[in-house]
């Protein structure tokens, strides 16, 4: 899937490099992208308005419908992602906050707050007990972990000389990341 400064998603076909369908439209340009682990729901966060709040949107990626209009942030959303289950969602955004939706019922959960600059990264942390963290980066030059059960913060990443724009995690064969 892609998202442009125009509002319009298209999903792609990667082995044809063709789009699947007809592209549908956000009213405002897309910033954030993330499909649901079994595929069937994409999220997508938009830029906001001046009057209007930055919203995260749930898309039915089979008939392109609209399931979920998520209001919370203040500012552009910048990142979404998923939880392993598909029935959390996580946003960030330039309001500095991170946000806990649940995906099903398309309400509100925990709004994590701590970094001092705008979220521009989120990545699921599996743990060696089975339990999952999220982490979040931010021009603020950090990283910081949430436990996404309860919105409390974790450990926090410091070192970088600038703001952190991106980020991934993988699992180590000992159960270390």
């Amino acid at each position: 899937a892609t998202g442009d400064q125009a509002g319009n998603v298209r999903l792609w076909d990667a082995a044809t490099r063709r789009p699947r369908g007809a592209s549908f439209k956000c009213p405002r340009g897309v910033y954030g992208l993330a499909f649901s682990p079994d595929g069937k729901t994409l999220a997508t966060g938009d830029a906001g308005g001046y009057t209007d709040p930055a919203e995260a949107r749930l898309w039915d990626v089979a008939s392109r419908r609209g399931l979920h209009v998520l209001v919370g942030h203040a500012d552009t959303v910048r990142q979404v992602a998923f939880a392993p289950d598909g029935r959390t969602l996580a946003s960030a955004g330039n309001d500095r906050s991170v946000r806990l939706w649940d995906a099903d019922a398309g309400q509100p959960g925990p709004k994590l707050t701590g970094h001092a600059g705008v979220g521009n990264a989120l990545a699921v942390v599996p743990l060696s007990d089975g339990r999952r963290l999220l982490a979040s980066a931010s021009t603020d030059k950090t990283v910081r972990m949430w436990d996404p059960a309860t919105g409390q913060p974790g450990p926090q990443l410091t070192g970088h000389t600038s703001g952190v724009h991106a980020l991934a995690v993988v699992p180590l064969s000992d159960g270390r990341h």
